[in-house]
Formats: structure tokens, sequence, C-alpha cells
């Protein structure tokens, strides 16, 4: 089975950097953002849409 996770950390945002993103930044809907989200799976084996999956996953998380 192939994986292409990659563990990094970011370094956190400065004050002003987390002013500009939310001031700057266009409002996109949770569709929008979850359809940018390239999908790494293969042809093999699809039959869900990743958009739907992470939605689902979300959601899941939310319940918790």
């Amino acid at each position: 089975m192939y994986t292409i996770a990659h563990k990094g950390v970011l370094p956190p945002l400065s004050d002003e950097q987390r002013y500009d993103l939310m001031q700057e930044a266009p409002m996109h809907s949770l569709v929008q953002l979850l359809e940018a989200v390239p999908d790494p799976r293969g042809r093999h084996g699809l039959r869900y849409d990743l958009p739907f999956l992470l939605a689902c996953l979300i959601a899941a998380v939310l319940l918790i």
C-alpha cells in the first residue's frame, strides 16, 4: 500500500500575519474549500468523492 502522508509542523503565525489573513482572505464556503483539496487516491477503489468524505470526517469530529 502506498502512502503520501508527510508529517510537517508549520511555525505559528505572528499576530500581524493572523490579522492580515483574516482581513484580506475572501470567505469561501466549506464546499468550495473541500473541492480545492487535491485527491491523492488512485483510480482503483474510488467510490466516493473526496469533498464528500472530508465533509463526513469534519461532521464526525464536530459530533465528538
